[in-house]
């Protein structure tokens, strides 16, 4: 993951890595470059769910957060 920026504010680039595990890929590694305000950036062993394509998973993308239950 690259480096929390000390003196920027607002949204900066960061690159990610990580591995999907699912019912058709095992610690299948993927990266992903994204923009992100510098008060929410991701840490170290951060676990993201997330949807991919089971016959590319190189086609893959962040998953939606479930809403609250009531």
């Amino acid at each position: 993951m690259s480096p929390r920026p000390d003196d920027a504010v607002g949204e900066q680039y960061v690159t990610i890595t990580g591995v999907i595990n699912g019912p058709t890929v095992n610690e299948y590694t993927v990266y992903g470059r994204m923009a992100v305000d510098v008060d929410q950036w991701p840490s170290t062993g951060q676990v993201l769910s997330v949807v991919y394509s089971p016959k590319n998973p190189d086609n893959w993308n962040f998953a939606l957060e479930e809403p609250p239950e009531d």
